[in-house]
């Protein structure tokens, strides 16, 4: 049976391969030819995710309990992905986004971002700050989070040094100067965390506590670390 590319657009457009395979009566085999045949572009994996979703399909991670090392890779692939030259040049146009609209806030809106998040306002850790609380704990490394100093609550607190955990909506340089400057003026050393995913995997709470125990052992009073 003859069919017009028009046609088959049009349902390939509200449909996935499977799906038309079962409306046409063809195998995903025959279905891959026809499209070929009629120089119709095959959706990548991407698209047809996002085909699925859109039709009320399941997403295929719901309800799925990664394993650890699974969890480990895709961490790692993320931080790749952040180190590279794409990654870099991402990073580049989110920081020049989050400077232009800071500048565009009046002084009185500056002002009052700055009271609500040097202020505590936020009163629990990011999701990947509580697990690494927990990771900490595992440790049995003295610990305390959501600790205030001079008025200005800090998530964690080990001895004299702070882990900051900011998201990078959050990472504007006159927020993190205020936090620094508040931070070393009562005594204390300051690690700030910038998040620039959501993994909570144990793979990144281990390299952030590698990089908590270089930055103790250095001599510099904060670091600004992306993670």
């Amino acid at each position: 049976m003859k069919y017009s590319k028009e046609y088959i657009e049009e349902l390939y457009s509200k449909q996935s391969l499977r799906q038309l395979s079962e409306t046409l009566g063809l195998s995903v085999y025959k279905v891959l030819k026809l499209l070929k045949e009629l120089n119709i572009s095959v959706r990548d994996k991407s698209k047809a995710q996002t085909l699925n979703l859109s039709n009320g399909g399941p997403h295929p991670t719901k309800g799925k309990k990664l394993s650890s090392e699974t969890k480990d890779k895709i961490s790692k692939a993320t931080e790749q992905f952040w180190k590279s030259r794409k990654g870099n040049k991402v990073k580049k146009i989110i920081s020049k986004t989050r400077k232009t609209e800071w500048t565009d806030k009046t002084v009185i809106e500056k002002r009052n971002t700055l009271h609500a998040l040097n202020h505590g306002e936020r009163s629990h850790l990011s999701r990947f700050g509580d697990v690494f609380y927990k990771f900490l704990i595992s440790k049995n490394i003295d610990v305390k989070k959501r600790v205030a100093i001079r008025n200005i609550v800090f998530d964690l607190l080990i001895d004299k040094t702070i882990i900051e955990f900011v998201g990078s909506m959050s990472s504007n340089k006159d927020y993190l100067d205020e936090k620094i400057n508040s931070a070393i003026s009562g005594g204390m050393d300051i690690l700030i965390a910038v998040q620039s995913n959501s993994s909570c995997s144990q793979a990144r709470c281990r390299r952030l506590f590698q990089e908590y125990e270089t930055f103790i052992k250095s001599n510099v009073k904060s670091r600004i670390i992306y993670i």
